[in-house]
């Protein structure tokens, strides 16, 4: 129940896994990627049941105790180190040194008012009411994402929400002094449009107004490519390891996918 035991890679590898590439593919920075999601209809930032649009805006502006890798893998986030001292009743979760998107210092009691938990000797501790072993892979999950606790559009992510037009558009700035900026937030800008139609985004893919779409349906037209449950246009490339957990790469696509 040690986060430590999961690590027995050198740094070279973990490097690697953590931005999801091989050696043979390796992200490129810079570049503005623009995506056309499925959205609802002014929806705003906190409200209920987000759609696909606002979950992957969200996922790059905060961050969760811990993260599934696109491998199924767990690994740290906010959380640096934790384990459990009775069996799965209370999680203890160590916090890397971390600020919120205005430049404050993220606390232990931020975290913990905000996962409902308490703070023992500078960490965050959570109970499980039964005991429960896979507490550290709930943590990883959407709704346990964490918010500035006075502003819930400020997060710790590796990108800044610039600009938020209720369920029409995001613009995400990349947060140059991330801790994670050398395994992950490639593009300098992620533009993310709320578009309710499929056949509206995909319009858009084809006149090259956007670099990336969801698009369920089978077909994929000539000179597009299917990648998990988006289509791309040339130039648009992900890891070689897509997350499958939840759609377009664990929501994790502006951080992770890049522009040639």
């Amino acid at each position: 129940m040690d986060r430590r035991a999961l690590f027995a890679s050198g740094a070279a590898a973990a490097l690697l896994a953590a931005s999801g590439v091989s050696a043979q593919a390796r992200p490129q920075r810079g570049g503005r990627l623009r995506a056309a999601l499925s959205a609802v209809a002014g929806e705003g930032w906190a409200d209920a049941a987000p759609s696909l649009f606002r979950q992957i805006a969200r996922h790059a502006v905060h961050e969760g105790l811990t993260e599934i890798a696109a491998d199924g893998t767990l690994r740290g986030n906010l959380a640096e180190v934790w384990d459990s001292p009775d069996q799965g009743r209370t999680w203890h979760f160590t916090l890397r040194a971390a600020r919120w998107h205005d430049g404050s210092d993220v606390t232990p009691a931020q975290v913990a008012a905000a996962l409902g938990g308490a703070v023992h000797k500078g960490r965050v501790v959570l109970t499980a009411t039964p005991a429960d072993a896979a507490l550290p892979f709930r943590m990883a999950q959407p709704d346990a994402l964490i918010a500035h606790p006075e502003n819930p559009l400020l997060g710790t992510g590796l990108y800044t929400l610039n600009r938020y037009e209720a369920g029409r558009r995001a613009i995400l700035d990349r947060v140059e002094a991330h801790p994670r900026a050398d395994q992950a937030g490639w593009a300098d800008v992620a533009d993310l449009s709320g578009i309710t139609a499929p056949a509206t985004r995909l319009e858009a893919l084809l006149h090259d107004m956007v670099d990336v779409i969801d698009h369920p349906e089978n077909q994929t037209p000539v000179g597009l490519t299917r990648l998990g449950e988006a289509l791309v246009g040339a130039g648009t490339h992900a890891p070689r390891e897509i997350g499958q957990a939840l759609p377009l790469d664990n929501f994790r696509l502006a951080e992770r996918w890049w522009l040639a």
